[in-house]
């Protein structure tokens, strides 16, 4: 397997990291100190076999910030095939892995398929190492899984190891029989219980006679009891009865002296409390009385509303809807004044821009002229400047052209200089021809031909001026310019405009213009609105003399000056007359019911005062004349009567039997001598009654005592059972002594078998690390072994018999490269047939020195092909040797910021 790529999202210090090109025989790591060499380390390890710790608050390299631990590894099989597998670290961890096919599958925490033939203990002993776990392999949990793979059955994995059977079987003697006072041995535990059994026998023999003197003890128990049960009976007898008549023989007795000392109450039933039933009738006397007096107050003042109510009040309601919509109308009237105000200051405002609009004019402004303002088609007056500005600008283009080409500064040129030159030649001709002179025959034939040339040149020349100037056109152009202006002026003729704008009519024109129409609409529309809202107030103020006519209030208007005012003073006047009108109405209402509740008081005052003087009589009866003797006497009268008949009730509560009773008491011929026991003498037998209960219950439990104690004694085993149980536990004795010495026989026979058999099929993993260690070592050890009577690892050097052990005074660089030596040969070994897996060594040569370093690179090249190795240091000097020695692919990681 070769580690291709991998990604860390959040690893420790590791954040959002990509190694790419991992796919190298070696790859080193390198980098300063926290730079995260240890942390990819980690990494690796962790996407091979999981994630532990598994709980993220545990785990060391969890974000401290809360980010979640995740990462990814991509790798390659020895068969070509790749996998790429995620994990990472929530509550709790989740794997995926994924084939190049898509197919995927869930590994939550478990080992990747590819490298579980080696546990995760083992790989962490043996294939990754830090510098700590060099010289520790025989220290760790994994050592005795990797001793029983190697050495102990060379490799047969169906056959168990024998330091595992022979452990068990020790293990299963000493469960049965030690010889020392350690852990606890069957054969111990018997000894005990047959000790134990022995004094149970002795106990047992101790117990018989206890029995015996027991039940002896339970025959006198139960005489006694029955003796004092038969004295309890008779005293209980002899209470009973004065228990069952003397209360209610007492209760009959009270009952008859309270009735005699009540006598008849029937008069006087119906009244509770003479004192305070007299009080409450002259309160209540007194209530209505002032009940009636508020009444008749009230009826005064509900005929003085009815008498105050005119038919002025009743044409004032009739306008009630107008007269209290009109406050809310005021406000909007007084706003509509506010807002004319302001009309009218817009109508002089838009007046103003209209006169400054009008300066476009060449005369001030007329409001005649409004309707030929507004009348004005503007679209059509600037679609008409346009076509001018076309033109124009059409007629400057070609202008400009004919400049361009140069036709008005080039006008027909003449021949006259063509004729003088062939005047001139001529002549010359002449006189040569007369005179015979060649010169003048040269020179006058020059200037004829130049004369001639001159000529033809000068007429080549109009004809082109005059083909351009036709092309041009520009006379028709100016034409068609004038032409255009003259339509603007046409259009705006009944206006007075400048001539001077309208010599070259622009934009600039419609645009003023615009603004002029503009302006005039503006006014028309300030004018319009003052108007409306003028003849709107007119409106309100007819409304208003037509409601003061209507509701006969036209004296308002002269006693108030404002509009307002007026309003306010009506819906006053309304009010008031709303006000009466409700009084006399609710008046009319409530007259008739007034008097009759004013008729309906008299009578129960009538009644009430009746009532009052009828008590006052019953009551003075009782006491000579006397109010407060009679109130005295008849409620001590009541008292007797309750008291008889609380006796009463408790008699029938307390004996529901009582008529029964007084029978019996009746029929006693003398009841005082029959119920005459004295309190000493009631107190003498309660005592003695309490007395035999006290020991009838001492008696009882001690008889509750002694059967419980026998059945207990009667619960434990016999002589007989604990002598056979005695006899059971020799035998068992017997079984462990030998079965015992089977087990030890046994161990001693395989672990003899095991030692020889190790010593003539030593694996070839010994050897090869001892191929390791001389290669690394230049010669100086050329064997190492593992000796079974101490357990040990030893090296041998030449030439010197006695081995030695691997552990001081050897130093801490031969011993890490003695442990590097076996470790890869138990790489090779436990890879064997199955998929191999990486190495990921980190400063393992840092104890090392130069030469010995080259001999372990050259062991580390002999992997190449077959594993990848990962190395991790933070020495750059090993960086370029390592890089020269094994080519390998370097991986920088950068340090912490100082920040």
């Amino acid at each position: 397997m070769h580690v291709t790529a991998c990604t860390i999202d959040a690893y420790g210090p590791l954040r959002d990291c990509s190694l790419e090109q991992l796919d190298a025989p070696v790859v080193l790591v390198h980098g300063p100190n926290e730079a995260g060499k240890t942390a990819l380390f980690s990494f690796l390890k962790a996407m091979l076999y999981g994630i532990y710790p598994t709980a993220p608050d545990r785990h060391p390299y969890a974000p401290y910030n809360g980010d979640v631990l995740e990462g990814a590894l991509q790798a390659r099989l020895h068969d070509g095939s790749t996998l790429s597998v995620e994990r990472r670290l929530r509550s709790s961890p989740y794997g995926r892995l994924t084939r190049p096919n898509g197919d995927t599958r869930t590994l939550n925490n478990e080992t990747l398929p590819p490298v579980a033939h080696v546990s995760r203990q083992v790989y962490n002993a043996v294939y990754a190492l830090t510098l700590g776990d060099l010289v520790t392999l025989h220290q760790q949990n994994a050592w005795t899984e990797i001793q029983d793979r190697l050495l102990g059955s060379l490799s047969v994995d169906f056959v168990r190891p024998a330091r595992a059977v022979i452990n068990e079987l020790h293990d299963e003697a000493n469960q049965l029989w030690r010889p020392d006072r350690r852990g606890k041995p069957e054969a111990q535990q018997l000894r005990k219980d047959r000790d134990q059994l022995y004094n149970d026998l002795k106990k047992a023999r101790n117990r018989d006679e206890t029995m015996r003197g027991l039940r002896d003890e339970l025959t006198a128990c139960a005489q006694r009891i029955e003796s004092l049960e038969a004295e309890q009976k008779q005293l209980r007898t002899d209470q009973r009865r004065d228990e069952r008549l003397r209360p209610v023989y007492t209760f009959l007795t009270q009952i008859k002296r309270n009735e005699e000392r009540a006598g008849d109450l029937s008069s006087y039933a119906h009244i509770d409390q003479p004192e305070n039933e007299r009080t409450a009738l002259q309160e209540r006397l007194r209530a209505l009385a002032e009940e009636m007096r508020m009444l008749t107050r009230e009826r005064d003042t509900h005929t003085e509303a009815l008498n105050a109510h005119t038919e002025a009040d009743d044409t004032v309601a009739a306008r009630a809807a107008e007269i209290e919509a009109w406050p809310q109308r005021i406000e909007r009237i007084e706003n509509e004044r506010a807002t004319l105000d302001d009309e009218r200051q817009a109508l002089r405002s838009a007046q103003a821009t209209l006169e400054q609009a009008a300066d476009c004019l060449s005369e001030p402004w007329q409001p005649e002229w409004s309707e030929r303002v507004a009348a004005l088609h503007l679209p059509e007056l600037r679609s008409r400047i346009q076509h001018y500005t076309d033109a124009a600008a059409a007629l400057r283009d070609a202008e400009t052209q004919a400049r361009t080409l140069g036709l008005f500064g080039e006008a027909e040129r003449s021949f006259t200089p063509a004729v003088l030159l062939g005047v001139v030649g001529l002549t010359l001709l002449t006189i040569g021809i007369l005179v015979d002179s060649t010169l003048s025959l040269s020179v006058g034939g020059a200037l004829a031909a130049a004369a001639g040339a001159w000529a033809w040149h000068t007429r080549t020349h109009n004809d082109e001026l005059g083909q351009r100037l036709d092309a041009l056109n520009l006379d028709a152009q100016r034409r068609e310019a004038e032409s255009r202006a003259d339509e603007v002026r046409a259009f705006v003729d009944d206006l007075p405009i400048s001539p001077a704008r309208l010599e070259s009519p622009t934009l600039d024109l419609a645009h003023d213009l615009e603004r002029l129409q503009q302006a005039v609409r503006n006014v028309g529309d300030a004018r319009d609105r003052v108007e409306q809202r003028r003849e709107r107030l007119h409106q309100e103020r007819a409304s208003w003399n037509d409601l003061l006519d209507a509701t006969n209030t036209t004296a308002l208007a002269d006693a108030h000056d404002t509009w307002r005012a007026q309003v306010h003073a009506l819906h006053g006047r309304l009010n008031e007359a709303q006000e009466r009108i409700a009084a006399a109405e609710e008046a009319q209402a409530a007259l008739p019911d007034l008097n009759e509740r004013i008729n309906t008081l008299q009578s129960k005052h009538d009644t009430y005062a009746a009532e009052h003087d009828t008590l006052c009589v019953l009551i003075e009866e009782l006491g000579d004349g006397e109010w407060e003797a009679g109130v005295q006497e008849l409620a001590e009268r009541r008292t007797a009567r309750r008291r008889a008949n609380d006796a009463r009730d408790q008699l029938q509560r307390e004996h529901p039997d009582w008529e029964t009773l007084r029978t019996e008491i009746e029929a006693l011929d003398d009841t005082d001598d029959a119920l005459s026991f004295t309190d000493e003498e009631r107190v003498e037998r309660t005592e003695r009654l309490e007395a035999l209960q006290n020991e009838l219950r001492e008696a009882t439990a001690r008889r509750a005592e002694i059967s419980k104690e026998l059945e207990q004694l009667a619960e434990k085993p016999t002589m007989a059972v604990l002598q056979s149980d005695i006899a059971s536990v020799e035998a068992d004795l017997d079984r462990v002594r030998t079965e015992r010495d089977r087990l030890t026989l046994l161990a001693t026979l395989i672990r003899r078998a095991d030692h020889d058999f190790r010593m003539r099929h030593q694996p070839d993993v010994i050897q090869r690390a001892s191929e390791h260690i001389a290669t690394i070592t230049g010669g100086r050890y050329e064997r190492m072994e593992w000796r079974e009577e101490d357990d040990r690892l030893v090296v041998y050097a030449p030439r010197q018999a006695d081995p030695q052990p691997v552990g001081p005074p050897l130093s801490r660089g031969t011993r890490d490269q003695i442990y590097l030596a076996l470790r890869m040969a138990i790489v090779d070994h436990l890879d064997a047939d199955h998929e191999s897996l990486p190495v990921f060594l980190d400063e393992v040569f840092v104890n090392w020195d130069t030469d010995r370093r080259q001999a372990g690179y050259r062991i580390l090249q002999s992997w190449e092909g077959r594993r990848q190795v990962f190395l991790f240091t933070c020495h750059r000097p090993l960086v370029r040797e390592a890089r020269e020695a094994l080519n390998a692919h370097v991986i920088q990681l950068d340090g912490p910021s100082a920040s």
